[in-house]
C-alpha cells in the first residue's frame, strides 16, 4: 500500500514538474533569449511607427494634392465665369450703345426742325365768338 501511495505521488509530481514555471537561474540562456526577444520586439516597434509615420505622410499629402486639385478647379471655374461676365457685359454695352443710336435717330425723325405755329389766344376766343353769333343768327332768321 505504502508502495502504491508512493508511486501514485511520484507520477504526480513528475506531472506537475512540467508546468511549474522554472527560475531564470535554472537556465541561464532565457535572460539572453527574453533580451533578444526584447530587442527583436523594440525593432518591430519601431519598424510599425515608420510604416505609420509614412502612412500619415502619404494620407497628408494625398489630402494636400486633392486639396490644391480643388483649388485649381474653383479658380478655373471662376476664370471661366470672369470670361463669361465679361462677355455679357460687352454684349450689354453694344446693347446699350446700339439702343442709344436708335433713339438719337427717332427723336431726329419726330422731332421738327421748325417749330409749328402757335395761334394765339385771342384768335381762338374770336373765332369761338363767330360761331356762337353764327348760330344765334341762323336761330334768328330761321
Amino acid at each position: 500500500m505504502r508502495l502504491k501511495i508512493l508511486l501514485i505521488f511520484s507520477c504526480l509530481s513528475l506531472t506537475f514538474a512540467k508546468y511549474r514555471p522554472r527560475s531564470i537561474n535554472s537556465r541561464p540562456h532565457d535572460c539572453e533569449d527574453y533580451c533578444h526577444d526584447y530587442d527583436r520586439l523594440r525593432d518591430r516597434v519601431e519598424l510599425l511607427e515608420e510604416r505609420i509615420r509614412t502612412i500619415e505622410q502619404r494620407k497628408c499629402t494625398k489630402q494636400t494634392e486633392e486639396f490644391n486639385q480643388r483649388i485649381n478647379a474653383l479658380e478655373a471655374r471662376m476664370n471661366a465665369s470672369l470670361v463669361v461676365q465679361n462677355e455679357i457685359n460687352n454684349d450689354f454695352s453694344a446693347n446699350i450703345t446700339s439702343l442709344q443710336s436708335d433713339v438719337d435717330y427717332l427723336q431726329n425723325i419726330t422731332t421738327p426742325t421748325t417749330p409749328p405755329p402757335t395761334e394765339s389766344s385771342s384768335s381762338t376766343i374770336s373765332f369761338a365768338l363767330a360761331i356762337l353769333f353764327s348760330f344765334f343768327l341762323l336761330n334768328f332768321y330761321f
